[in-house]
């Protein structure tokens, strides 16, 4: 069998996890969202959601996996918290996360966003795939 052909395409491909570029706002559509003790990072708590929708594009990073938003950030956590916390976890939620600054200086601003019916319909096919 010959070898994969590897691009410069798909070696800047976005990997498995959501990422934020200061100042730049991202939109997401996440679903199975849920708070989780992580040990290799001190047993933090972590949020995660599977990412189903990026910045207007359906997300897939093959063989039907979801990329995934994770974060240990309280400060992220904390403003994710109204949006998620007496929510269905298998509730499809549309958010706009701007991240302004860099280090221990990082706050982010987050916004729910509507979902369009026809949206809801689509993502729902997506889901059954």
């Amino acid at each position: 069998m010959p070898e994969e052909q590897i691009t410069w395409d798909d070696a800047v491909k976005v990997g498995n996890f959501v990422t934020f570029e200061e100042g730049v706002p991202k939109e997401l559509v996440l679903t199975n969202v849920e708070l989780v003790r992580e040990p290799r990072f001190d047993n933090q708590i972590l949020f995660q959601a599977d990412v189903i929708e990026e910045d207007g594009e359906e997300v897939e990073i093959g063989q039907g996996q979801l990329r995934q938003l994770r974060t240990a950030s309280a400060r992220l956590k904390r403003k994710l918290r109204p949006i998620f916390e007496n929510r269905d976890p298998t509730d499809k939620v549309r958010v706009r996360i701007i991240k302004v600054g860099e280090g221990f200086d990082t706050q982010y601003n987050v916004k729910e966003l509507p979902i369009e019916k026809e949206e809801k319909k689509e993502i729902k096919k997506i889901n059954k795939k």
